[in-house]
């Protein structure tokens, strides 16, 4: 092998060197607070719901969160389990000063989780949402405030990601 070629060899392989290096600190730089971290979505499709989660997931994913979105009615009752998320969104709508039965249903079934799960309930009336975990209500006709709701909401789940010493860290 005379020099030269050498000298060519030994820069390809620094080239490829500084390649994998920029590629592993790009990377990095993408990686949010949320990296890795389940977060679950159960929504109703409304207008200003969907709205609503499209802003949430990708406010979440921006910051490298795995997002899981589920869609949720009385055909389509909630069978997922609440174990492998380390937050839980569920918006629902507000009847007759209730939320979905089926909401209820699995949010008593899953109260060992509550401290993970934040339950938005639309509503037109002004009632109080009783609910085994934490709940927060808006107007579904608010959509001006859809961008500032949504960004409230994400940050009480990352707030409720970083407090919480109960689950499995990743």
């Amino acid at each position: 092998m005379s020099h030269t070629s050498g000298i060519l060899c030994n820069l390809k392989i620094m080239l490829i060197v500084i390649g994998i290096i920029a590629g592993v600190l790009h990377a990095q730089e993408k990686v949010g607070e949320l990296a890795g971290k389940q977060i679950l979505i159960i929504y109703e499709e409304t207008e200003f719901k969907k709205n609503l989660v499209k802003l949430m997931k990708n406010q979440l994913t921006n910051d490298s969160a795995v997002v899981t979105l589920i869609e949720h009615s009385a055909k389509a009752p909630l069978e997922v389990n609440p174990a492998p998320f380390h937050a839980i969104f569920i918006t629902n709508s507000g009847v007759y000063k209730n939320i979905r039965p089926w909401v209820s249903d699995w949010l008593n079934k899953n109260k060992d989780s509550a401290h993970k799960i934040l339950l938005h309930t639309t509503q037109k009336n002004t009632w109080s949402v009783s609910a085994p975990v934490d709940a927060i209500t808006s107007a579904s006709v608010s959509k001006k405030n859809t961008a500032k709701l949504a960004a409230e909401y994400v940050a009480t789940l990352k707030s409720r990601i970083k407090n919480d010493s109960t689950h499995l860290r990743n």
